[in-house]
């Protein structure tokens, strides 16, 4: 091909190339009719909440900040305590706050960290941060349909965490507080938190129907954890210096796969027309499960190393498939009981396929010595 040819050849493909990339990147030369609106989202919309200041939500004599109107809410930043003041006031129902991760620190005679101070409100959230050194309740809630997350509350002067009827608690930490750790109002489910070395109970739900799951409390000075009428403990742990550990106070509970270990006073402990069930009650001070009631049913539980292993002082109970022993007394059980122990058989060295000895009456209500 000669040069010229070439050239001609080469010069078109370039023509070509370029032709097309103008008519790709041309756009429209016809913009739609009407006032041209803006294609990037605005500050509200990239944050649509509320942040927590003193234009949005100033404070009063009585606190730092207050938020007077329902919305969805959030710190900016730590937020520093002050004698006679909450840190954040919530008056308004349907109220969303986010603490973002950061410290309300209080001051000592400051009061709540963060506050509902009563009233008929509802609806309100509060998640996500450490509420420490207020000279009241690190949170104190006392509104209805409250849910609470992922909140730490420590070495506050009054207790770390309260809440109102009909509220949730959920990945919640108290520590060191004066007082409660944690307390539940009626109709509560508390899960996945812990509460240790309080002053008083770690978890207090000496209230109505509440459900306390995968909780765990340790050194506290009154006890671990303590429920009233109809309520619920399961697969929770109290111990290590616990006053007492698990105490149903009321009728209608239920405690179940908890354990509740090296307490000061009693490992378990229920009242009347209860259910106590698989269950380990371990090297407690005092009794390993105390029975002070009637129409109570008591299975499938271990007590090892206690003071004493079963302490039942009233008749109408049924106690069935329990285990004991190591302890200064294995069983102590009132007359009127439907209650039978056997002082298990034990057997030699066991190798290969078979072997072993009867442990003694193999039915299924029998309670075991060993």
């Amino acid at each position: 091909m000669s040069s010229v040819r070439r050239r001609l050849t080469i010069g078109s493909g370039v023509a070509l190339v370029i032709g097309v990339c103008l008519l790709a990147s041309g756009g429209d030369l016809n913009p739609p009719a009407g006032p041209v609106a803006p294609t990037m989202k605005s500050l509200d919309e990239m944050e649509p909440r509320i942040a927590v200041n003193a234009v949005n939500t100033p404070g009063d004599a009585n606190s730092i900040y207050k938020i007077t109107q329902p919305g969805s809410y959030y710190l900016t930043g730590n937020v520093m305590g002050s004698v006679s003041h909450f840190g954040v006031e919530i008056s308004a129902s349907g109220v969303t706050l986010d603490l973002n991760g950061y410290e309300l620190v209080g001051v000592p005679g400051s009061l709540d960290g963060v506050t509902v101070p009563g009233g008929s409100l509802q609806n309100i959230i509060v998640r996500n941060g450490t509420v420490r050194g207020w000279g009241d309740h690190g949170v104190d809630l006392r509104a209805e349909n409250v849910e609470l997350a992922s909140i730490n509350a420590s070495d506050n002067g009054a207790g770390g965490i309260r809440l109102g009827d009909n509220s949730t608690a959920r990945d919640c930490r108290a520590l060191n507080n004066s007082g409660i750790g944690i307390t539940l109002g009626n109709t509560n489910t508390l899960t996945d938190s812990v509460s240790r070395e309080n002053t008083a109970l770690g978890i207090n739900a000496n209230s109505d129907n509440c459900i306390i799951t995968r909780c765990v409390t340790s050194n506290n000075q009154q006890g671990g954890i303590s429920v009233g009428d109809a309520c619920q403990v399961i697969a929770c742990v109290a111990a290590s210096n616990n006053g007492d550990g698990i105490s149903a106070t009321g009728v209608g509970a239920l405690i179940a796969d908890c354990t509740a270990m090296l307490n000061l006073g009693i490992g378990i402990w229920i009242s009347s027309d209860s259910r106590a069930t698989n269950n380990i009650s371990h090297d407690n001070t005092g009794v390993g499960i105390w029975v002070d009631g009637s129409s109570n049913r008591i299975e499938d539980n271990q007590c090892t190393d206690n003071g004493t292993g079963f302490f039942v002082n009233a008749a109408g109970n049924i106690l069935r498939s329990n285990t004991c022993s190591g302890n200064t007394v294995n069983w102590n059980v009132a007359a009127g009981n439907v209650c039978l122990i056997v002082q298990a058989a034990t057997a030699g060295a066991i190798l290969g396929n078979a072997g072993g000895t009867s442990p003694g009456a193999l039915i299924p209500d029998t309670n075991f010595t060993y």
